[in-house]
């Protein structure tokens, strides 16, 4: 290759590398409150919802299985 085609090259690549880093710090340092109270705000949802071929029993038994709440 040419001089001039390792330059161009070059040249692109810091600029990549800078376009990355420039992004990097403005979501961390920028915004990054606002990204902390969504995560916040999102953490836990506790919700239930009905199996859909209905409840898993044997009448005089109980239950076959226990629902236990899952993290999302």
């Amino acid at each position: 290759m040419s001089r001039a085609r390792l330059l161009v090259l070059r040249l692109v690549g810091v600029a990549m590398l800078v376009t990355l880093l420039g992004r990097l710090w403005f979501l961390q340092v920028v915004n990054g409150d606002a990204y902390v109270r969504a995560a916040a705000d999102v953490r836990i949802r506790a919700w239930r919802c009905r199996p859909p071929g209905g409840r898993s029993s044997t009448w005089p038994a109980g239950p076959w299985s226990r629902t236990t709440p899952a993290p999302s």
